[in-house]
């Protein structure tokens, strides 16, 4: 409410040095804006696109003013610009007589007429949000139960939002506790954080992958019984813990008979069948079955297919339907966005060999053939799995205050090791002080400093709301005051009863005393803090911390020799993740190089096949660095350039009884030259133009004096 009164009452800029008119939205979000360069604010731009959505997102506990409309921005299928009637409402998945309900339907298909422009739409409204792969975040239903045919809806009325909507505020971050100290994990950029605040870090990613099913592979029955064949889990069900997703096998005739049988189907053989990975615990949020038309299998394997095939058929049938019954009755024109969805549904019955009853006739035949991920017609079946699970903050992941200032998490460590003053405040994050100065920028020193006064100003109303109330409430416009005069006299005015005065109490001493900070506003300054110290008696200490060695090993439990400021500050975490991978010899091309891997084969591993690769820039410094070069490119021969070489280090690391103390690899560096297929490439083409080369240095192609006491590495 107090949200709500701010933007109507006076706008976020009332008070302050600037001129409102030069201030994007975005600035506008920076409530210490005149204590931060404009490059950190062009920074600070570019980070709020790209803030995730955390479990643990909550208000900032000082804010600027436009948090509130920030969330109006956010994407949305349901949007509208209209008064809408509802026509229909038609589940992805409707229930089909002889099949079991599908639960958790990922998408319902609302068709509307538009009440100013008399068109008949269409909107999706979806369970999630899906970005980029990896990315996305499971939707909140709002006022859905008003989807019900012939009801009027406004266009007002908000169907979907994402799960950051907090008492009118829109959280795109999250508090959290700073301490500037120096330490062996902050040098530079790096950040260490407590686990609790990796916690409340926590974000959904959302994968989609498709697999192209062979005629000639028969499913493994992993997650069904004797009785019902399932080698998929259904919508709303998990991926095992072993991380399989599906596994087929390939049907040769000499094995025929005994890889089809039942009960052999009922068991996955993993050297054999191939094998198809997700994230174990993903669960499957929607399914996508593409079949060709006349397709004869066996139909025990793919009962679970035809559940899905059939239901989504019913989906593109009552699609056709509404567009029928329009016709015989009110005959309003379309949207071009419902023609196209009309259009589409004819072609998908079509494609599966239904006939479409249209007002003009019966279509019954038609060349329409499913294209597949791989721009190739369906011959046998195709699907496409969506699945959500959590992603756990991280080592590597990025984060960033509304200042621009930013940094990456070098270590996770207990809350109990993190920093601790003496009165009470604990610091999830421990940041490099040298960093704002560096920055010449002093807005993330005022932010934990006011957020630490109101934490001393919430204990003492605390106490004071126990023995007196109305001294807890006189403290807290008190303490408005000294901080914003128009935020006090704007709360002063709202609360008028003794309900909303013992509301707004009881919500500071839970959740935090919020302030509002618009960009700007003069009353803040060193002599301020300085002040808020001396009147509300804020207190400092050393702080105490423990250390641990990598190998979580106790160093021991130090404490500082100086006054350490722990503050509240507001946090988002960024879309700028890491990407840690198991690398190793993957796919080689025709010219024996390494390769990455094809994408219908990325998902058959449990690990990501990344060819072990030098860069150009790598190479180009390794160059530079060393006396003779000689040394560099054997390296990259041994580690990449050369199959001959890749396959004596695997062989070496996988034979010698200490493979972390290998020294040489037995191949001379004429092998190793010889059998490079970067060099052979090069002669090759060459030779395709009548040239030959001639290798100088340490590398002659006749003579070669071999350097037998360069090391591996």
């Amino acid at each position: 409410m107090v949200a709500d009164a701010l933007h109507r009452d006076f706008p976020y800029y009332n008070n302050v040095n600037l001129d409102p008119r030069t201030l994007g939205f975005q600035a506008g979000l920076v409530s210490f804006l005149q204590f931060t360069t404009s490059a950190r604010i062009d920074m600070w731009a570019g980070h709020l696109n790209q803030a995730m959505v955390l479990d643990g997102a909550e208000p900032p506990l000082i804010f600027a003013g436009p948090e509130s409309n920030l969330g109006e921005y956010e994407f949305t299928k349901t949007r509208r610009n209209q008064d809408i009637m509802v026509i229909a409402c038609i589940p992805k998945y409707p229930r089909v007589r002889g099949f079991q309900e599908i639960q958790d339907n990922p998408r319902l298909t609302v068709i509307y007429q538009g009440m100013d422009d008399n068109l008949i739409h269409y909107m999706d409204v979806d369970r999630y949000t899906k970005g980029s792969d990896g990315f996305g975040y499971q939707n909140v239903f709002v006022n859905t139960h008003r989807l019900q045919p012939g009801d009027p809806i406004s266009k007002d009325t908000i169907l979907v939002t994402s799960p950051i909507h907090k008492d009118g505020l829109y959280c795109f971050g999250t508090n959290a506790t700073i301490a500037y100290m120096t330490m062996e994990d902050t040098i530079e950029d790096a950040m260490l954080v407590s686990q609790s605040f990796a916690d409340k870090a926590t974000t959904t990613e959302i994968h989609q992958k498709t697999i192209i099913i062979d005629a000639n592979q028969h499913p493994i029955n992993i997650y069904g019984d004797p009785n019902e064949v399932k080698f998929l889990p259904d919508i709303g069900e998990c991926v095992g813990a072993d991380g399989v997703l599906a596994a087929f096998r390939p049907i040769s005739a000499d094995t025929f008979i005994s890889d089809t049988m039942r009960e052999a189907l009922n068991t996955r053989h993993d050297m054999h069948d191939d094998i198809y990975y997700a994230k174990p615990g993903a669960q499957i949020i929607d399914l996508d079955f593409v079949v060709a038309r006349n397709v004869k299998v066996p139909r025990f394997l793919y009962t679970q297919v035809d559940k899905y095939t059939t239901a989504i058929t019913e989906y593109y049938q009552q699609i056709v339907n509404a567009y029928n019954l329009n016709h015989a009755t009110n005959k309003h024109k379309l949207s071009d966005g419902f023609h196209n969805l009309v259009n589409r549904a004819i072609q998908r019955l079509l494609a599966a060999g239904v006939a479409v009853h249209l007002p003009n006739g019966v279509q019954k035949k038609s060349k329409i053939k499913m294209i597949a991920k791989n721009k190739r017609p369906v011959d046998f079946m195709q699907v496409t799995i969506t699945y959500m699970s959590k992603r756990r903050c991280a080592n590597g992941f990025k984060l960033s205050g509304r200042d621009g200032h930013k940094g990456v998490i070098s270590r996770i460590i207990p809350d109990a090791d993190m920093p601790v003053d003496d009165y009470g405040f604990r610091a999830d994050i421990v940041i490099d002080p040298s960093s704002v100065f560096a920055r010449m920028t002093m807005g993330p020193l005022y932010e934990p400093a006011i957020n630490r006064t109101s934490e001393f100003v919430r204990r003492r109303v605390v106490a004071e709301y126990n023995q007196e109330p109305h001294l807890a409430w006189e403290t807290l416009l008190d303490y408005y005051n000294d901080i914003n005069p128009n935020y006090a006299a704007l709360i002063k005015r709202i609360m008028t009863t003794d309900s909303y005065i013992s509301s707004h109490i009881e919500n500071c001493i839970k959740h935090g005393i919020a302030l509002h900070i618009p960009p700007g506003l003069n009353t803040i300054n060193l002599d301020l803090i300085q002040k808020l110290r001396s009147k509300w008696g804020v207190m400092m200490s050393p702080v105490t911390f423990t250390q641990r060695d990598m190998d979580n090993n106790l160093i021991g439990t130090f404490r500082t020799k100086k006054p350490v400021c722990i503050g509240s500050k507001y946090i988002v975490v960024l879309c700028k993740l890491p990407d840690p991978s198991s690398p190793g010899v993957a796919h080689i091309s025709q010219y024996n190089t390494p390769m990455k891997t094809p994408p219908a084969d990325r998902i058959k591993h449990p690990i990501r096949q990344s060819p072990i690769r030098l860069g150009e820039d790598e190479g180009r410094i390794g160059i530079m660095d060393l006396e003779d070069a000689a040394e560099w490119v054997r390296l990259m021969c041994l580690q990449a350039n050369s199959p001959k070489g890749v396959e004596a280090v695997c062989e070496a690391l996988l034979t010698e009884a200490f493979p972390t103390r290998i020294n040489r690899i037995n191949l001379t560096n004429a092998e190793l030259l010889n059998s490079n297929t970067i060099v052979l490439l090069f002669r090759h083409l060459l030779a395709t133009a009548g040239l030959a080369t001639t290798t100088h240095g340490p590398y002659p192609q006749q003579s070669l004096k071999e350097k037998l006491d360069v090391p591996l590495f």
